[in-house]
């Protein structure tokens, strides 16, 4: 019986820490399957760990030179966006690969191929184990995304009649006869507007949020150059300017529609 399984990974953020227990786990698999090799017959047993930079160079080692040394050159020197570990036993059908990206919209995965169900489950276990000690990727906006969103589009939609009542209030100025037909049509039109506000908001709301999103990566990479971590300098950045700058505007808007 062959058993393929496949594993998906997704809102995490790896430290170098978690990067380095994933490559130790893999050196332990190629040298348990490596005891007791024949000469001549290494082929039987492969191990490779490729790693991707941003630039799209890709660094890779196979069997013994994957070490932590390989690993620490790269990652304390370069802005990664991707892991590829491979670990593959010809003799009894074992393979296990791991592939990470870092992407706002990526997911990892862990495929786990073999004919031995004692392996499977061991091996998958000591993964999971490692993956559950890899931090959340959770705040207060992912946590309650619905909500501030339908919140949000209540706000800008609100806002946004307000504007369009004002607007109209000015440009239109119907003569006396035409009084009682305009009254008539912008009653409609207010309630229209009234009843389309949530719409309105929504339509607003969305592609902030999307672009506020993508600030948390499902795959995020927390190592490397500080200056290359662009995901949490942009979080800094827009944590400033929200506090310094766009949440007073916001608040006054706010109470100036009620005053």
């Amino acid at each position: 019986m062959t058993i393929d399984k496949k594993i998906k990974i997704s809102k995490k953020v790896f430290l170098e820490k978690d990067i380095e227990q994933i490559t130790k786990y893999y050196m332990v698999l190629y040298k348990e399957a490596s005891r007791g090799l024949q000469k001549g017959y290494e082929f039987q047993v492969d191990m490779q760990l490729q790693i991707e930079a941003e630039d799209g160079t890709k660094y890779t080692e196979k069997n013994k030179d994957v070490n932590e040394d390989f690993l620490k050159g790269i990652i304390s020197t370069k802005k990664s966006v991707a892991f590829d570990f491979l670990f593959r036993d010809s003799r009894k059908s074992n393979k296990v690969n791991i592939y990470i990206k870092e992407a706002p919209h990526s997911y990892g995965n862990i495929v786990i191929e073999t004919d031995d169900e004692n392996w499977f489950n061991a091996t998958r276990g000591k993964l999971e184990s490692i993956l559950s000690d890899v931090k959340t990727q959770e705040n207060f906006f992912l946590s309650h995304y619905k909500a501030l969103f339908r919140l949000s589009s209540i706000y800008f939609g609100v806002i946004a009649v307000y504007l369009i009542f004002k607007i109209v209030d000015v440009l239109v100025e119907p003569s006396n006869n035409q009084k009682d037909l305009s009254n008539q049509v912008m009653f409609f039109l207010y309630i229209l507007l009234v009843l389309s506000t949530y719409m309105i908001g929504a339509s607003i709301t969305s592609p902030l949020f999307n672009r506020l999103k993508e600030l948390w990566p499902s795959i995020e990479f927390n190592f490397g150059p500080s200056h290359l971590k662009h995901s949490q300098n942009k979080r800094k950045k827009l944590s400033f300017i929200f506090t310094a700058f766009i949440a007073p505007i916001l608040v006054g808007i706010f109470q100036g529609l009620f005053t």
